[in-house]
């Protein structure tokens, strides 16, 4: 996909520098993942987590830091120990997360019907297959819809 100038401006003017934490436990995606973002031409602060754990360990400081959480959380549904319906639940249950504020999207290459409703009961903003491009990143960023499996 191509994004237009415009959108690019229009993402921009949003926000001056973006925040994005992607957690992962396939060291191939999170590459793939960093260099999509890093080549969108987004001013952004980007985190990556290669467990569940870490990933939490690195909202709590990204909080204590900025006194928010990251925009947006893009997290592997499949994750060893703490899968990513139960990542989100502890997200979610954090001290200050907004919904508003911070757009949580599942990266997966593949889904249950029965996680696929667990998904929908946590509540997250979209669930795009893996691995991350640029169609997914500026459509998440200038909040469109994205065809989602929801």
């Amino acid at each position: 996909m191509v994004t237009s100038v415009g959108e690019e401006n229009e993402l921009v003017k949003v926000k001056k520098q973006l925040s994005i934490l992607v957690v992962d436990d396939k060291e191939i995606d999170l590459f793939i993942a960093t260099k999509v973002i890093a080549h969108s031409g987004l001013s952004c602060k980007l985190f990556t987590a290669p467990t569940t754990f870490k990933g939490l360990n690195i909202l709590e400081k990204f909080y204590r830091k900025e006194q928010r959480y990251p925009d947006v959380i893009f997290t592997e549904f499949y994750m060893p120990l703490l899968d990513g319906a139960a990542f989100i639940a502890k997200i979610k249950a954090l001290e200050h997360f907004s919904e508003k504020d911070t757009k949580i999207w599942v990266l997966t290459g593949c889904l249950s019907r029965q996680n696929l409703v667990r998904l929908k009961k946590i509540g997250v903003n979209g669930i795009a297959s893996k691995p991350l491009g640029n169609e997914i990143l500026f459509n998440v960023l200038l909040e469109k819809k994205y065809k989602s499996i929801f």
